[in-house]
């Protein structure tokens, strides 16, 4: 249940580490959510040498500012092999998150997206509410 949660966030698969990994990370709108990523800004523009899943962690853990972090399990994530496939076998297969970790850079990354009708940003940032929920359509009617 998501209902209350200001950030989702992956439990890490790696034990030992981090408890949350940072990516996909799902962000929604709310002061809380606002309020983790200027203070984590701050901390890594503070200490170079931290990583921003530490920061994340911390944050999360101590509630800061209220934010609510929830998490959902690796298995429900379609990784860079979802891109790979064809239409009929992504039918099939009914991952919850599409995380686009794959492919090295931004640009790449967007055009892949852009691809698979998966990019919803203009070249302004701006985000196209209507394609957004074209896509979401096709995939709820599966």
């Amino acid at each position: 249940m998501i209902d209350d949660a200001d950030i989702l966030v992956p439990i890490n698969g790696y034990p030992g580490k981090q408890k949350f990994a940072f990516d996909p990370l799902v962000a929604f709108n709310t002061q809380a959510r606002t309020d983790l990523f200027i203070e984590m800004r701050i901390r890594l523009e503070k200490d170079p040498l931290l990583m921003d899943q530490e920061v994340l962690n911390d944050l999360c853990s101590a509630q800061f500012k209220g934010v609510v972090c929830r998490n959902f399990e690796w298995s429900e994530i379609a990784d860079g092999k979802y891109f790979k496939m064809g239409e009929r076998e992504r039918k099939e297969y009914t991952p919850l998150i599409i995380n686009n970790n794959y492919y090295v850079g931004v640009k790449n990354k967007s055009a892949r997206q852009a691809l698979n009708g998966l990019w919803f940003l203009s070249p302004k940032g701006v985000c196209n509410i209507s394609k957004a929920k074209k896509q979401l359509a096709k995939y709820q009617n599966n």
